[in-house]
């Protein structure tokens, strides 16, 4: 399931994306990669889709994807659109937020990160979402969840992105720069959230989620405790700006989101764009960095599996 480099024909790559649903194989899967990588653990919120890009002929992990509900506010991304009044956050939800996307070792170092996010574009991420959530409704406000999926933004880990930035298909660009987040959030205090959360049970202020209490739980606890402290929202502001992307799914875009009708999908298979990365950048990767393939990886992954198990 998980490869090592010498294992690995860069020309003989054919990714596959797996529906990493809540207990499943796949969904276990998703969650030992995420733990592989340096940033907090997010496990999404609101309308989910997760994925596992997996090698058919490998027989081993590419990567994850995972997308969930968008930002209700995202003043780069509020700005390109004309909203009809009362309606934003109702066009705002047919477009979905990418917070979990990347390769692993082997395929990093490919620049696999590349054909991740590209993917991230393909028939399949909207057929995918059509069928989970054709027909069903929000919870908190009893509505039909819009079709189809027009949009997905977005942003990149630490300031500049070298995965979407200039990711195309040909002559195409997947994911188009719209600008930066404002330098605030939560990640600097992310390692204090063990003892942010026993300080608000002890107080009784503690938001554990559930129906009701909206998407960003964690954001909620912090900012509370942070007011009970006296330390206000500057506390917030870590300074690193973060790179936004936009990927249009539909042509007409613009339209879809001032209340009309979306274009047409932007046609992009699995299969197209993974021979158009294996051309484009693994092999060009390969032949410069021939030792690309000494390490084994596996190592890293029996450690993982070990601190989480």
């Amino acid at each position: 399931m998980f490869a090592i480099g010498n294992e690995i024909d860069p020309n003989k790559i054919r990714p596959v994306l797996k529906l990493a649903s809540q207990d499943t194989e796949w969904g276990e899967i998703f969650g030992v990669v995420r733990a592989l990588w340096s940033m907090p653990y997010n496990k999404g919120y609101g309308r989910r889709l997760r994925f596992v890009v997996f090698d058919a002929h490998h027989e081993a992990v590419i990567g994850i994807i995972g997308l969930q509900s968008p930002p209700a506010d995202l003043q780069c991304r509020d700005m390109l659109f004309q909203y009809p009044k009362q309606r934003k956050l109702e066009l705002v939800n047919s477009t979905m937020d990418a917070y979990a996307v990347g390769a692993i070792p082997p395929y990093s170092y490919l620049l696999g990160g590349k054909l991740v996010a590209g993917l991230i574009a393909t028939d399949a991420v909207r057929e995918a979402y059509w069928t989970q959530y054709a027909g069903k409704k929000t919870e908190m406000e009893n509505k039909l969840i819009r079709q189809p999926l027009v949009a997905v933004t977005t942003t990149s880990a630490f300031g500049r992105s070298s995965m979407y930035n200039r990711l195309k298909y040909k002559n195409r660009l997947l994911a188009e720069p719209i600008g930066s987040t404002l330098g605030f959030g939560t990640l600097h205090l992310e390692h204090l959230y063990d003892g942010i959360r026993a300080y608000l049970e002890m107080t009784g202020e503690y938001n554990n989620g559930g129906f009701g209490t909206g998407p960003k739980v964690r954001w909620q606890n912090i900012v509370t405790a942070l007011n009970r402290l006296g330390l206000g929202s500057d506390m917030l502001r870590h300074g690193v700006q973060r790179e936004v992307f936009l990927y249009r799914l539909v042509e007409d875009l613009e339209s879809g989101m001032s209340g009309g009708e979306p274009g047409n999908p932007e046609r992009l298979s699995v299969q197209d764009y993974s021979e158009f990365w294996i051309e484009r950048w693994a092999v060009p990767r390969a032949q410069r960095f021939p030792h690309w393939s000494n390490g084994d990886e596996r190592i890293l992954i029996e450690q993982t599996l070990a601190a989480i198990s």
